[in-house]
């Protein structure tokens, strides 16, 4: 991929996708719903379209409908820092080692945004285990992850519905707001990779910011992981895939390509190599 095709990635995926305008409630997306009642004010008028709410209404005893019906799905209020950037030391991993300070490694589906806690700049998330790699975990857990709304790490967006991991789980045991099967990637969000599945049915496993991959090739012995960041088709591909749902991390991954050669490059690897090494270890 050329630095002008990455360029016009990055200038595709704007920031005002990256951050919704703050609002404390979640945002909430039902195009079902939306499409729906533009149908009905176009087809209808707003005379009609009023009537149909009043029926609605009466036909629910007069009680108002449910805030979250189940076909919405709830976002992050903001992916990125509205008010600035977490500064903090992380613990970089190796596969090996992060296998070792963890309780299980999961390819996991990120769902719902449930809450954030400003006091310890935690947010959590529904998240689905899709297959147990190695150890053990709940099929369903909360997902606490490090930031929030108002304060997110430089190139760590906040997860969002619908991302895919590749994550080394850990207990968390602080400000969980009462969650149980509560669990966060070890070492400050550094071991995890974002699943990518391209439209010719390839997963990859793809690290930004890759202190967690850059250990792969230093102190993981035998992980001689073919690098496909390199490959032009490859790169587009998964940035393409991963930007259907998540642009803010789609946009991290593609600046991440045009910067390098860097200290810290970005890594691309066939996801079933990644997951075969973790089941040796």
């Amino acid at each position: 991929m050329t630095a002008e095709r990455i360029n016009n990635i990055i200038g595709e995926l704007d920031d005002d996708v990256l951050r919704c305008e703050f609002d404390p409630a979640p945002k909430r997306r039902g195009r079902l719903l939306r499409i729906a009642a533009a149908a009905a004010v176009l087809l209808l008028g707003f005379g009609a379209a009023f009537g149909i709410a009043k029926a609605a209404e009466a036909a629910n005893d007069g009680k108002a409908p449910d805030a979250a019906p189940s076909n919405e799905v709830v976002l992050p209020p903001s992916q990125v820092g509205t008010e600035g950037f977490l500064h903090t030391k992380i613990r970089a991993y190796s596969l090996t080692s992060a296998l070792e300070n963890s309780k299980a490694a999961c390819i996991i589906t990120v769902g719902d945004w449930l809450s954030e806690d400003p006091e310890t700049s935690s947010t959590y998330f529904e998240a689905a285990i899709e297959e147990v790699i190695s150890g053990s975990v709940p099929e369903h857990i909360v997902l606490c992850q490090y930031g929030d709304s108002k304060y997110t790490m430089p190139g760590s967006p906040l997860f969002t519905y619908g991302d895919k991991l590749l994550v080394f789980l850990k207990e968390v045991n602080w400000g969980s707001a009462g969650y149980e099967n509560c669990y966060a990637p070890a070492g400050v969000d550094k071991s995890f990779f974002y699943i990518a599945e391209t439209r010719d049915e390839a997963r990859y496993a793809v690290n930004h910011n890759c202190l967690f991959s850059y250990n792969i090739e230093s102190n993981d012995s035998g992980a001689e992981f073919e690098d496909l960041a390199g490959n032009g088709a490859v790169l587009d591909a998964v940035i393409s895939a991963i930007a259907e749902h998540d642009p803010a991390a789609a946009k991290v991954i593609a600046k991440n390509a045009a910067n390098a050669p860097n200290e810290f490059p970005l890594r691309i690897y066939r996801l079933e190599d990644v997951v075969e090494y973790i089941r040796g270890l």
